[in-house]
């Protein structure tokens, strides 16, 4: 069967050399009469390309194939009565297997686009529903644009998702294997035994943050878990975010004029010095510059009133201390402090002006 498929011959020569032309080639009506002259004329000005017959006979195969899907194909006409009845098994069995192909393939698009499908209905809800609230556009782009965002991350579970469906000890361990040695990369947990960092690691929440959001704002009190290079008690434990470890995207910190003065990316650790508490110095225990969002960003965060018994076990556990603020940043704080008292004094003296002609009329 493979021999029928002839090799590939190409002409070794221009169509315009005088070596290739051949008056009798133009004479379609007389060809058949000359094929064995036009055979030996080009014997000598082809090349020839070979196959393997495994080679030969796939391509047989798959003109085979084509031609049963398409047409009849060339195979002949049954005569017997065992041949028709293999016939028409040998057919029906065809169909079932192109059926059953094409269903797959049908499966495995749907597939591919059922999260596309699934946040296509959620943005139609959207919309329908900041129309119906005759919401600002600028809040109907905000979102549509998140939507977008997360269609194309093409998840098929979120965080969320995975916490829900997982039992609570696999998921656990799940997170403390990602994000401890994370944790071990800080300053702060430089000294701290590995068990203490997956059990903190554990109670770390996953958090989205959009284009321009504030993930902590300037002058913030934070709420330290740790006092003087030692674990507190549980009175000093609130429900703030204190430490936040970029998961994806990235983070920016801007002074209070808004310049860039460092950018986190993903598997940085952020404001991990807000976890140190100092007493008696309300300076230190704010936070000194803004951290925003550049672009969407997924950030884990330490939530002190879920590690409330954590932090109470490992109550005489020393940490290593972050190191001392800057005599920069103290003076870039400073001015911001004096700026807000400033514009506070000026209100207020803007507001006794008033009131005082007022009563001089």
């Amino acid at each position: 069967m493979p021999d029928k498929i002839t090799d590939v011959h190409f002409a070794d020569c221009s169509h315009f050399e005088q070596t290739c032309d051949y008056q009798q080639v133009y004479f379609d009506e007389e060809r058949e009469a000359h094929l064995v002259d036009l055979w030996h004329y080009w014997e000598n000005r082809t090349i020839k390309v070979g196959f393997s017959t495994f080679t030969k006979a796939y391509v047989l195969s798959m003109y085979w194939s084509a031609m049963t899907m398409t047409t009849l194909g060339e195979q002949p006409s049954p005569n017997e009565t065992m041949q028709s009845v293999f016939e028409i098994l040998d057919t029906v069995l065809g169909m079932v297997l192109f059926a059953g192909i094409m269903g797959s393939v049908g499966d495995l698009v749907a597939k591919a686009n059922k999260v596309k499908a699934d946040w296509q209905q959620r943005m139609d809800g959207l919309k329908q529903f900041m129309t119906y609230r005759n919401l600002h556009a600028e809040f109907q782009r905000r979102v549509l644009k998140y939507c977008e965002y997360e269609m194309a991350k093409q998840e098929k579970m979120t965080e969320e998702e995975m916490r829900d469906t997982l039992p609570p000890k696999l998921y656990t361990q799940v997170n403390k294997y990602v994000q401890w040695s994370i944790l071990k990369s800080s300053p702060l947990f430089d000294s701290c035994e590995v068990p203490f960092l997956k059990d903190l690691a554990a109670y770390l929440e996953p958090r989205d943050y959009g284009p321009g959001d504030v993930v902590c704002a300037r002058g913030e009190l934070s709420k330290g878990s740790f006092t003087k290079g030692k674990l507190p008690c549980r009175s000093n434990i609130s429900s703030f975010k204190e430490m936040l470890i970029v998961s994806s995207g990235y983070l920016r910190v801007v002074d209070p004029n808004d310049l860039p003065l460092r950018t986190f990316r993903e598997g940085d650790v952020v404001e991990d010095r807000s976890l140190v508490w100092f007493p008696n110095n309300r300076y230190r225990n704010r936070r000194k510059y803004d951290v925003i969002s550049v672009g969407y960003s997924q950030v884990a965060e330490y939530m002190q009133s879920a590690a409330g018994d954590l932090v109470e076990e490992n109550c005489s556990m020393d940490c290593e201390m972050y190191e001392e603020s800057t005599l920069e940043e103290r003076l870039i704080a400073m001015r911001g402090v004096i700026n807000a008292l400033e514009n506070n004094v000026n209100e207020n003296y803007e507001k006794f002006k008033v009131i005082f002609f007022f009563n001089q009329s």
